[in-house]
C-alpha cells in the first residue's frame, strides 16, 4: 500500500476508487438493481453532495 496515492489525500479520487471498486461495471440502483445509462443520473451541483446518483425507476437518490 503507497501512502503517497492520491486516494489517500484527494476526496475526488477516493470517492472514484471506491466507485471503480463497488460498481467495476459502472453504477446500478440498490433499491431495485437498475443499471440502463437512461435510467440512472450522477447529480451535481452545490444543493447535492458529491458522489450521489439518482434511478429514475424509483425517482430516489443513491450512492456506493
Amino acid at each position: 500500500m503507497n501512502l503517497t496515492d492520491k486516494i489517500f489525500h484527494d476526496l475526488d479520487a477516493a470517492r472514484e476508487h471506491l466507485e471503480a471498486f463497488r460498481w467495476p461495471e459502472g453504477p446500478y440502483c440498490p433499491h431495485c438493481g437498475n443499471a440502463d445509462l437512461r435510467n440512472r443520473y450522477r447529480m451535481e451541483g452545490k444543493s447535492h453532495r458529491a458522489g450521489l446518483y439518482q434511478c429514475n425507476e424509483l425517482r430516489e437518490p443513491f450512492n456506493q
